[in-house]
């Protein structure tokens, strides 16, 4: 399902921080999806949770959120760090 938000965050704010807002607005579990950035029809980039969160809007083409299977119980990291895309879900089914 497609939904489309409109989120006020501050300048240094990173995607962890993003996630609680969106958990605290709308109930959703923070570690529950992955952000990307998709132009031109292609996947570019996964964006960690120390991702700046303007630097990110800022990019060209678009910003999505992906669900992951909750089947597969994905969490977020204890913090944000610069390579910590894979959500705690096993190797197995996180290869790009």
């Amino acid at each position: 399902m497609n939904k489309s938000f409109k989120i006020k965050v501050g300048g240094s704010d990173n995607l962890r921080t993003l996630r609680t807002i969106l958990h605290d607005t709308y109930g959703l579990p923070p570690g529950s999806f992955v952000i990307g950035a998709v132009f031109n029809n292609e996947f570019m980039k996964l964006h960690t949770t120390s991702a700046n969160v303007v630097e990110v809007a800022e990019e060209q083409g678009a910003t999505l959120m992906y669900e992951i299977n909750p089947a597969l119980n994905p969490q977020l990291p204890a913090q944000a760090m610069r390579q910590d895309a894979m959500y705690n879900v096993g190797e197995d089914v996180t290869m790009l």
